[in-house]
């Protein structure tokens, strides 16, 4: 009897131990299905606030600043991108990449399309601008189609509201900076403008500046290397400086003419009458400094005894209307040398009639008498 009750005994433990350990078996898969649930909910919801914070990078703000660009060399592209261009519409969003490899602008920026085609490039006048800006770019908008074979298309890029675009200051015809100094005309303020963005494109002109007063030679070479890797006119601007510190004016004037042919080119017509004026004066000096160069030739051959050909030279840059007394005194000189004495009268009366230090005065007068007695 006492055997019996055991083995009912033992066989209802085996039968509860059984029923907890389904129980616990079941809570576990439910657990796991929960937590699996659970950890796809956080994976989905971290990607959706990642498209959100992606969607909102490309909102425009209103305080973004609008730059209206022409797209160019549509018409050199291929022929599927040329039909890409022809379905372009207003409203339409492109992208600008910088293209690292370009032979005629280092900061070229492309223009393509949603699906990939490259239609053009952002008109130069804005490369340089577009390229230091190029991770700033909220978005860039299809504002003009034309109906052409091969469309012009037009489109708005929006910048960061403290961008600086060559545009800016264009109507500006005098300003002071922070300091009070004055700066100068539109032609200096926008001349300004490209400096701040040519800095950000060559970190080389901070140097060159600080050398321009004091080795313009080195600083020169550093503007003129900066120029070709810049769409701007600051350094070429920069350049003609320090070849007039260094009183290369031939080379100033090559200079000069090549900017205003890239302002011709580039649209920058506003630029030009400053340029012009700089032309002219530069051409001054010019004419200085070969009239200097002849005159020491001249006085080369005074000393050599040769007055007949050093004569010639001088008299070819007199100008009596203009009294230089060093030119007038080696005249004279040459003419007494010659023995030509109506001539050297006249040049001693005619220096006589100019004003004259008092030792000059009575050295010339005292010849002319001499001369006169002598007739």
């Amino acid at each position: 009897m006492i055997g019996f009750i055991l083995i009912i005994f033992l066989a209802g433990f085996i039968f509860i131990a059984y029923l907890k350990k389904s129980n616990d078996s079941s809570n576990n898969k439910s657990n796991g299905t929960i937590s699996s649930n659970t950890s796809n909910y956080d994976n989905n919801r971290t990607q959706l606030n990642h498209a959100s914070n992606t969607q909102k990078t490309k909102e425009i703000p209103s305080t973004a600043k609008k730059v209206n660009f022409a797209v160019k060399g549509t018409s050199y592209r291929s022929q599927a991108d040329i039909n890409a261009a022809r379905n372009v519409r207003v409203g339409d969003e492109l992208t600008l990449i910088h293209e690292a490899y370009n032979d005629y602008d280092s900061f070229a920026m492309m223009v393509l399309t949603s699906d990939g085609h490259h239609i053009g490039y952002v008109e130069k006048k804005y490369s340089m601008c577009f390229f230091a800006y190029k991770d700033k770019i909220y978005k860039c908008i299809v504002s003009k189609v034309t109906n052409d074979d091969v469309p012009f298309i037009y489109a708005n890029a929006f910048l960061p509201f403290d961008a600086r675009v060559p545009d800016d200051d264009l109507n500006v015809q005098k300003m002071t900076s922070k300091e009070g100094q004055y700066i100068g005309n539109g032609v200096t303020v926008k001349i300004t403008t490209e400096r701040s963005l040519a800095h950000e494109t060559n970190p080389d002109l901070e140097l060159a500046e600080k050398l321009k007063y004091s080795e313009p030679e080195k600083a020169v070479e550093i503007f003129l290397s900066c120029a070709a890797n810049e769409s701007g006119l600051y350094s070429l601007h920069q350049a003609c400086f320090c070849y007039r510190k260094m009183k290369a004016y031939d080379k100033e004037k090559e200079l000069i003419q090549q900017i205003i042919a890239v302002c011709k080119d580039e649209g920058k017509e506003e630029y030009i009458p400053e340029y012009e004026s700089r032309l002219k004066s530069v051409e001054y000096y010019i004419n200085k400094q070969n009239e200097k160069g002849e005159l020491d030739k001249a006085y080369s051959l005074q000393k050599e005894g040769k007055y007949k050909e050093a004569l010639d030279l001088y008299l070819f840059y007199f100008n009596k209307d203009k009294f230089v007394l060093n030119l007038t005194d080696r005249i004279i000189q040459c003419y007494r040398k010659l023995n030509d004495k109506s001539n050297e009268t006249r040049m001693l009366e005619y220096a006589l009639k100019n004003k004259l230090s008092e030792s000059n005065k009575l050295k010339y007068e005292k010849r002319l008498e001499k001369l006169k007695q002598e007739q």
